[in-house]
């Protein structure tokens, strides 16, 4: 009997690293190789590996910038001045950065100052939406959680189509990149073409977490007070389509009662920029040369063009003119009859 028992043990032990093993190695999600990513055709777990690899150098960067994938394509490496890292992930949410952040603070990271990107997208989105997949947060990864979604054959079966499909399309020095930026997005992207236009469906999100969003919005601005941090927030210029349909879901009222909390850059707006398809990858994100153009009104390294200012493009709102940001953007998107 103990020598079957054994026989047993050796056997489950084998079959325990064979479904063990494929994970590791293949790891479509990158979360075993946080430290070597690389570019296999699904996108990294990026909260989880960015997470890490700021613990793991405190002192690396002073500066962050935090937002969902479209505040992805801003290349930090331009921001002369800050040592800045692009901690952006896709469907990015408040409650997310809050607690990096404060997983920062507790373990000693240096945070001198922090941007924060909002739009529609993130600040729709539940939080445990994220929870159980593959988009888990650093906060939120326990063993439970790794072994049920990235110690399964079928995670790795199911990724390896996008895998042998993306085999032969690599981006250049992609894990240079990825740990000296952080950005996704080089420049010279190829755009949206007329042809695809009509073909476009607006991106705004899930749910309806407008509240607990900004509540984690609120929790942000007290961290970095109590912390000495500066913190910049700005909205994210969406692509027409995508922003039409986000105020047909109560955009502005976001806009207002994110101007109850802290004073922001607006760039939400419909105007020359945000209805030009050159300026877009898709409806959803938007080009590094726009997001350049974008971060030099926010930094203060340019001055915003007067007739943008008059769309709500660069935009300064404060919690004593947010009413006339909204009635500008209200105008445009229903204009005043007296005004046809």
């Amino acid at each position: 009997m103990r020598k079957f028992l054994c026989k047993v043990a050796v056997f489950l032990g084998v079959c325990l690293l064979l479904t063990i093993l494929p994970c590791v190695l293949i790891d479509p999600y990158n979360v075993f190789h946080w430290d070597n990513v690389r570019e296999n055709g699904v996108e990294p777990n990026k909260n989880y590996i960015k997470v890490k690899y700021i613990l793991a150098n405190p002192d690396k960067f002073d500066t962050y910038l935090f937002g969902s994938s479209r505040g992805g394509v801003i290349h930090t490496e331009n921001f002369d001045g800050e040592n800045c890292y692009n901690m952006s992930y896709s469907e990015g949410i408040p409650k997310e950065y809050l607690d990096n952040l404060k997983t920062f603070i507790e373990n000693g990271v240096t945070v001198k100052k922090v941007y924060i990107s909002l739009d529609s997208l993130g600040c729709t989105i539940a939080p445990k939406r994220h929870y159980n997949g593959m988009r888990c947060p650093y906060e939120k990864m326990n063993l439970e959680r790794f072994i049920e979604y990235y110690l399964t054959p079928s995670t790795v079966f199911d990724s390896l189509d996008t895998m042998f499909a993306a085999r032969n399309v690599r981006t250049e020095n992609y894990n240079e990149i990825f740990y000296k930026y952080g950005w996704w997005c080089d420049y010279g992207e190829e755009t949206i073409s007329e042809d695809e236009v009509d073909e476009l469906e607006p991106y705004i999100g899930y749910d309806d977490y407008f509240e607990k969003n900004l509540k984690a919005i609120e929790d942000i601005k007290e961290l970095c007070e109590e912390n000495s941090i500066e913190v910049v927030f700005f909205t994210n210029p969406m692509y027409d389509i995508t922003y039409t349909e986000s105020v047909d879901e109560g955009y502005y009222d976001f806009l207002k009662e994110l101007a109850e909390i802290t004073d922001y850059m607006n760039f939400s707006c419909l105007n020359e920029i945000t209805t030009d398809i050159t300026c877009y990858l898709d409806s959803s994100h938007y080009t590094p040369e726009l997001a350049d153009e974008m971060m030099n009104i926010i930094r203060e390294k340019e001055e915003p063009n007067e007739e943008l200012v008059k769309t709500g493009y660069g935009y300064y709102t404060t919690k004593d003119n947010v009413d006339e940001l909204v009635d500008i953007l209200y105008r445009q998107y229903v204009p005043d009859e007296d005004d046809e």
